[in-house]
Protein backbone atom coordinates (compact mmCIF):
# COMPACT_ATOMS: atom_id res chain seq x y z
CA UNK A 1 0.00 0.00 0.00
CA UNK A 2 1.35 3.28 -0.91
CA UNK A 3 1.84 5.73 2.27
CA UNK A 4 -1.22 8.30 2.39
CA UNK A 5 -1.16 11.46 4.52
CA UNK A 6 -3.59 14.32 4.53
CA UNK A 7 -3.21 17.92 4.27
CA UNK A 8 -5.48 19.36 6.87
CA UNK A 9 -6.69 22.59 8.45
CA UNK A 10 -7.01 22.17 12.36
CA UNK A 11 -8.95 24.20 14.90
CA UNK A 12 -8.15 23.72 18.58
CA UNK A 13 -11.41 24.34 20.97
CA UNK A 14 -10.41 27.29 23.34
CA UNK A 15 -9.72 26.44 26.85
CA UNK A 16 -13.10 28.05 28.25
CA UNK A 17 -14.99 25.79 25.89
CA UNK A 18 -13.30 22.47 27.09
CA UNK A 19 -10.67 22.48 24.92
CA UNK A 20 -6.96 21.60 26.14
CA UNK A 21 -4.98 23.98 28.53
CA UNK A 22 -1.70 23.78 26.65
CA UNK A 23 -0.82 24.15 22.85
CA UNK A 24 -0.20 21.54 20.54
CA UNK A 25 3.65 21.06 19.28
CA UNK A 26 5.12 21.40 15.56
CA UNK A 27 5.21 17.33 15.82
CA UNK A 28 2.41 15.79 17.87
CA UNK A 29 0.41 12.62 18.05
CA UNK A 30 -3.39 13.00 17.86
CA UNK A 31 -6.64 10.71 17.94
CA UNK A 32 -9.16 11.85 15.52
CA UNK A 33 -13.02 10.44 14.78
CA UNK A 34 -13.28 10.65 11.42
CA UNK A 35 -16.36 8.24 11.30
CA UNK A 36 -14.39 5.19 12.21
CA UNK A 37 -16.32 1.84 13.82
CA UNK A 38 -15.24 -1.07 15.63
CA UNK A 39 -18.15 -3.82 16.11
CA UNK A 40 -20.60 -0.62 15.76
CA UNK A 41 -18.68 1.37 18.57
CA UNK A 42 -17.64 4.43 17.36
CA UNK A 43 -13.48 4.45 17.64
CA UNK A 44 -10.75 7.30 17.35
CA UNK A 45 -7.72 6.21 14.86
CA UNK A 46 -3.99 7.65 15.67
CA UNK A 47 -1.96 9.84 13.77
CA UNK A 48 0.99 12.16 13.48
CA UNK A 49 1.11 15.97 12.78
CA UNK A 50 2.75 18.40 11.60
CA UNK A 51 1.92 21.94 11.43
CA UNK A 52 3.14 23.91 8.59
CA UNK A 53 2.73 26.98 9.37
CA UNK A 54 4.07 27.72 12.87
CA UNK A 55 5.53 25.69 15.53
CA UNK A 56 2.54 25.84 18.21
CA UNK A 57 -0.97 25.45 17.75
CA UNK A 58 -2.18 27.33 20.93
CA UNK A 59 -5.58 27.30 22.10
CA UNK A 60 -8.82 28.71 20.05
CA UNK A 61 -6.19 28.88 17.06
CA UNK A 62 -6.62 27.20 13.61
CA UNK A 63 -3.09 26.57 11.19
CA UNK A 64 -2.41 24.23 8.35
CA UNK A 65 -1.22 20.69 8.51
CA UNK A 66 0.23 17.38 7.51
CA UNK A 67 -1.84 14.15 8.90
CA UNK A 68 -0.01 10.68 9.05
CA UNK A 69 -2.19 7.79 10.04
CA UNK A 70 -0.49 5.58 12.05
CA UNK A 71 -3.00 2.94 10.27
CA UNK A 72 -3.96 4.08 6.93
CA UNK A 73 -6.00 1.49 5.51
CA UNK A 74 -7.97 2.85 8.62
CA UNK A 75 -8.53 6.03 6.72
CA UNK A 76 -9.62 4.56 3.34
CA UNK A 77 -12.81 6.28 3.31
CA UNK A 78 -11.79 9.55 4.49
CA UNK A 79 -12.06 12.05 1.74
CA UNK A 80 -11.29 16.10 0.60
CA UNK A 81 -13.50 18.10 2.53
CA UNK A 82 -14.68 15.70 5.27
CA UNK A 83 -14.40 17.30 9.15
CA UNK A 84 -12.87 15.10 11.81
CA UNK A 85 -12.95 15.83 15.60
CA UNK A 86 -9.22 15.55 17.53
CA UNK A 87 -10.05 14.22 20.71
CA UNK A 88 -7.72 13.55 23.60
CA UNK A 89 -9.73 10.43 25.39
CA UNK A 90 -13.42 11.26 25.30
CA UNK A 91 -12.62 15.07 25.58
CA UNK A 92 -12.80 16.76 22.52
CA UNK A 93 -9.57 19.06 22.07
CA UNK A 94 -10.56 20.38 18.39
CA UNK A 95 -11.48 19.64 14.90
CA UNK A 96 -10.03 19.62 11.56
CA UNK A 97 -11.14 19.39 8.14
CA UNK A 98 -10.02 17.06 5.20
CA UNK A 99 -8.11 19.42 2.07
CA UNK A 100 -6.07 16.84 0.42
CA UNK A 101 -5.69 13.18 0.55
CA UNK A 102 -2.02 12.54 -1.05
CA UNK A 103 -1.07 8.97 -1.90
CA UNK A 104 2.45 8.48 -3.05
CA UNK A 105 5.75 8.89 -1.93
CA UNK A 106 6.72 10.44 1.47
CA UNK A 107 7.92 13.88 1.63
Amino acid sequence: MAPVFFKVLLRLSPKDDGGRPLPLGRLSMVSCDVGGTFRGQPVCFDARVLLETQGTLKPGEECSARLDPLSPELWDGVQQGQTFMLMVGRRLMGEGVILERISGMVQ
